[in-house]
């Protein structure tokens, strides 16, 4: 194919690149013949657009390299990189992408299962919240955390960003300039996410043998319009999956509890059900206890 008039470019790609290319158009076309003999709507693929979709390329773990500061990629030579620490394992497969302003790689490697750790006798419930995160209550005291609202604090500056976005001219160098300037900004709300939710993942799986987490229907949640963005920022989904793996990794285990097991009208000294919630008020009065927080009140491990 490299030989062929008009297609002299496919030398300058890595051959696997290419081969991983026509195997996920083949997929793409195999889903649709499966879907529409099924009797559901399928559409054609949509092919990527240059100036659009984030560039990106798939390398195999034979023909490159991961090292501390640097990485081998193959057509390209050694790159300098910088980063987290390097597992020690076999490299699988890489993909170099691009996100915002900067070039990322994410590896795969086949390394050896971390040892489990030293049971702590603790058992953990977690209330998941919008204004308050998360509310973990050992049995012995409650542990908060704020929602940070990272995205809400970026509002402002987002705002200004697409505004001007929308005033370059379309498939020009200065608009695709400022759109990765949004990306950018987006990428930084990301990782502040990323990183306090792997913060507290880390905390909670080294501290309890047994977490327990209400199951929230999240993509319920977000078609509210008044709670869309709240819930969105707050990232309360992607706190349960680090748990869950992470707690694989140690010896850990995760209880999901009942979707409409009502943990946050109960109250924890007397069990007995509050008076009906309102979104606006997040206090409420048991016979047992003073006036507390309905997110305190629902812990019951």
């Amino acid at each position: 194919m490299k030989r062929q008039p008009g297609l002299e470019w496919l030398a300058a790609l890595p051959a696997h690149a290419v081969l991983d290319t026509s195997a996920r158009m083949d997929g793409a076309l195999r889903r649709i013949v499966s879907e529409r003999t099924a009797g559901r709507e399928c559409g054609f693929p949509k092919a990527k657009k240059k100036f659009v979709d984030e560039a990106g390329i798939y390398c195999v773990g034979q023909a490159s390299e991961v090292h501390e500061r640097e990485v081998t990629l193959p057509k390209l030579g050694t790159v300098k990189m910088r980063g987290g620490t390097i597992p020690n394992g076999r490299l699988l497969a890489a993909r170099v992408s691009r996100d915002g302003g900067q070039w990322v790689l994410s590896a795969q490697f086949e390394s050896a299962r971390p040892a489990p750790m030293e049971p702590t006798d603790t058992m953990v419930a977690i209330d998941l919240g919008v204004a308050t995160l998360m509310t973990a209550f050992d049995g012995s005291g409650f542990d908060e955390v704020m929602a940070p609202k990272h995205l809400r604090k970026a509002q402002k500056r987002l705002r200004r960003l697409q505004r001007s976005l929308s005033r370059r001219k379309k498939e020009s160098a200065r608009r695709r300039a400022q759109a990765r300037r949004v990306g950018v900004m987006h990428r930084k709300v990301r990782d502040r996410r990323k990183d306090l939710l792997h913060q507290i993942s880390h905390r909670l799986t080294a501290k309890a043998d047994v977490l327990k987490v209400e199951s929230l229907n999240v993509r319920g949640m977000v078609r509210n319009q008044h709670l869309a963005l709240l819930v969105a920022d707050a990232g309360m989904s992607r706190l349960v999956t680090p748990c869950e793996y992470k707690a694989d990794w140690r010896g850990r285990e995760v209880i999901k509890l009942d979707p409409w097991f009502a943990s946050s009208q109960l109250c924890c000294m007397c069990g007995v059900c509050g008076t009906r919630r309102c979104a606006s008020s997040r206090s409420a009065r048991w016979p047992a206890t003073a006036a507390t927080s309905w997110d305190v009140t629902g812990m019951q491990p």
